[in-house]
Order: C-alpha cells, then sequence, then structure tokens
C-alpha cells in the first residue's frame, strides 16, 4: 500500500476540519431557529357540528399565526396539525392516536361531551397534555386528570349562575327539554341539581330528537303543558332553532323566557330566526365582543390579521383563548419542552390573567375559567346582558 504524502495528508485535514466546521454551523443554526413544536387537534369540521369545530380552529390558528409571527416560543414556531373528527367518538381516537405517533408535544382544542369522554382514558394513557376541551361536562373535571385541562366554565357552572338568576326573579316553574343524546343527558343533569339547591323541582322534562325533527310535536306538548316561567333547553343549535321557530309558529306562551347554556351558539340562531330569535337568553363563558375588554380587542385583531374570511365569534374566541393558555405554558418551561414539563408549567400558572378575565390551574386542581354571564337575543339579532 502506497503512503499518502504528508501535503495530502494536510489537504485531507483541512477538508475535514472545513466539513466539521459546516457541520457544527449548520447543527448550531437549527438549534437557534429550533425544530417546530408540534400541536395536535381534533374537531369537527365536517357534518352537522362543522360550524363548532371550524370556528374553534380558526380561533385557535389566530393566535398562534401572531406568535408564529413574533418568532414562536424560544425561537420556535408552533406547527399545528388539525384533524376532523365528524363529531365521532371512534374517529376522535383514530385521531389522537395518529396524531400521537407524529411526535406531538400536546392536543388543542377537543369538542364535544361524547367524543371528549370516550377519549380521556387514552389520554391518560398516552400522557398526553390536553388543554381546552369543550365539553362543560362533569366526567372532565371529576377526578381530576393530570393531562386534561379544561379551559371553558362546566355546564355546572352555568346553570347555577342561571338558576340564582331565575330565583332572584322568583321564576320557580321550569320546563326542561332535553336532546337524546349525551350531552342533552349532561346539560339537563346539571340544570336539575342546581333547581334542587334552589328548592325548585322541574315541572317537566320532555325529549327532542337530536335533529330536532319531531320539534313540531315537542312544541305542541309544550303548548298543552301550560305555561312555565322558563323554558330551559339541553340541546345544540340545530334543534333549538327548530324549536323556538315551533313555538313561534303556533304562537305559544309555554315559557316566560326560554334559557340555554353556552352549547346554543346565538349567532347561529339569530341568523336562522331572524326576529323569532328575540328574547332567548343563553349563558356565555366567554366575554361580549366588545373592545373594551383587552382578551376580546385582541381576539378581533389577531383574526383580522389572520385574513382567512372568519367571522368572530364565541366559539372562536374560546379556542383563542385555549391557545393563549397552552402559548403561556410553553414559554413558563424551564429546561427541555417535554410532555411532562408542560404538565408542570401548566399546573404552576396559578391564576392567570387572560386579559380580563382569568384561570385558575394548580397541582391537582384544573379549574380552568369560572367566567359566566347571561346574554339574550335582541330584536335586531345583536346581544345584550
Amino acid at each position: 500500500m502506497k503512503s499518502i504524502p504528508r501535503a495530502a495528508w494536510l489537504g485531507l485535514l483541512c477538508l475535514a476540519l472545513a466539513a466539521s466546521t459546516g457541520s457544527a454551523s449548520a447543527q448550531s443554526a437549527q438549534d437557534k431557529a429550533g425544530d417546530p413544536i408540534k400541536v395536535g387537534r381534533s374537531l369537527a369540521l365536517t357534518g352537522a357540528l362543522a360550524s363548532y369545530g371550524i370556528a374553534k380552529q380558526a380561533g385557535g390558528e389566530a393566535y398562534i399565526a401572531r406568535i408564529n409571527r413574533e418568532g414562536g416560543v424560544r425561537g420556535r414556531k408552533i406547527e399545528l396539525n388539525t384533524l376532523d373528527d365528524r363529531y365521532d367518538p371512534k374517529e376522535t381516537a383514530k385521531n389522537i392516536t395518529a396524531l400521537n405517533q407524529t411526535g406531538i408535544v400536546a392536543l388543542l382544542g377537543l369538542f364535544g361531551v361524547p367524543t371528549v369522554a370516550a377519549v380521556l382514558p387514552l389520554i391518560d394513557e398516552l400522557k398526553l397534555p390536553t388543554v381546552g376541551l369543550t365539553s362543560g361536562a362533569a366526567v372532565v373535571r371529576n377526578p381530576p386528570r393530570r393531562y386534561v385541562f379544561p379551559v371553558r366554565a362546566s355546564y355546572a357552572d352555568e346553570a347555577d349562575a342561571m338558576v340564582s338568576h331565575f330565583s332572584t326573579l322568583g321564576l320557580k316553574r321550569v320546563i326542561i327539554v332535553r336532546q337524546t343524546n349525551p350531552y342533552g343527558a349532561s346539560v339537563a343533569e346539571n340544570m336539575q341539581t342546581a333547581l334542587g339547591k334552589a328548592g325548585i323541582k322541574p315541572a317537566a322534562d320532555i325529549e327532542i330528537a337530536v335533529d330536532g325533527s319531531n320539534a313540531k310535536a315537542v312544541a305542541k306538548k309544550l303548548s298543552e303543558a301550560g305555561e312555565a316561567n322558563v323554558l330551559f333547553l339541553a340541546m345544540l343549535s340545530g334543534p333549538a332553532s327548530l324549536l323556538v321557530e315551533e313555538m313561534r309558529n303556533i304562537n305559544t306562551q309555554s315559557a316566560a323566557g326560554i334559557f340555554s347554556v353556552s352549547a346554543v351558539d346565538t349567532t347561529v340562531l339569530a341568523n336562522r330566526l331572524k326576529e323569532k330569535a328575540r328574547g332567548v337568553a343563553v349563558s356565555q363563558i366567554v366575554p361580549l365582543m366588545q373592545e373594551s375588554t383587552p382578551l376580546v380587542r385582541d381576539y378581533l385583531r389577531d383574526t383580522k390579521a389572520l385574513n382567512n374570511g372568519t367571522t368572530p365569534s364565541f366559539y372562536g374566541l374560546e379556542g383563542y383563548i385555549e391557545a393563549r393558555v397552552m402559548v403561556e405554558a410553553m414559554k413558563r418551561v424551564t429546561g427541555p419542552l417535554t410532555r411532562e414539563s408542560l404538565v408542570a408549567a401548566l399546573e404552576g400558572m396559578g391564576t392567570f390573567d387572560l386579559g380580563g378575565i382569568s384561570l385558575t390551574y394548580g397541582p391537582g386542581k384544573h379549574e380552568g375559567m369560572k367566567f359566566v354571564e347571561l346574554t339574550m337575543i335582541s330584536r335586531n339579532g345583536t346581544l345584550v346582558r
């Protein structure tokens, strides 16, 4: 074997050093810029409840886009991957399993009572921090789960606020109309509990089909049930709009007031029912769209900057808040950003001011927001307190 001349050895050494320096520089640049922080979402983007999922998707993206424009979190951009579950619990589980395999650090913004309830054991199994579950059902909070961080107030909080309002006004004859699915059952149960604490027993408990197809028959039954002080709708926007319309059509005065929790989208009711939506009262778990509230001002600004044709909405604002909470926790992580360090940061937030409303987390205490206010659809379709 021939020996390599000294000059050739020096040349090879220089090439090796250059390659090493270039590789180190590339690695250094990569470390500085940072790999993206991967976050997953599973929402209803098609099907009957797509309006909810699309609104939440846009709200979360508005805030994440702002953070990415500002340089991300510690130099790392956030990469959102949203999958459509069509409000089907089986699809939600499939989506989370698939997202988990992509190396996500967290889930952001699930939606729905049946879908959320179905995947809670899976979230525990995967040890996957989940911020913002649009479900006010008790199963999300009791017992507390290490990896589950609800943001919105619970249905129990909303029911308590309504019953407090009823009691103040002396309204004691309440009829509940519940949608025949887990959501309707959960909301109706929370209202019954709140009424019980006030010493009020519902005058009637009536069921309506999930799609509202029997709304006319239910409206007739309500007209025959006698006048109530309060008609409480434990249902989503679709059947709620159909029932209210049928009640207006037969001129029934079966209730002095029609109330529902925040799952009823007042924008949908106002657009579908026009004048017939007037007087329907809905509890909200986010503030009204008024720029006097810093949080709302930020949301409206960032939604406009997103420029994707999205109309601001309560569900959009909820999605925006969820993203804000998650990013705040990411910023508070010391050391590597992992699932466990994110959980620790979330539990270390204590009481955090979101810009006019606050949220509280602590070790084993994932309370979220307690904000609830009652609103009513006015003659022109806007909301008033």
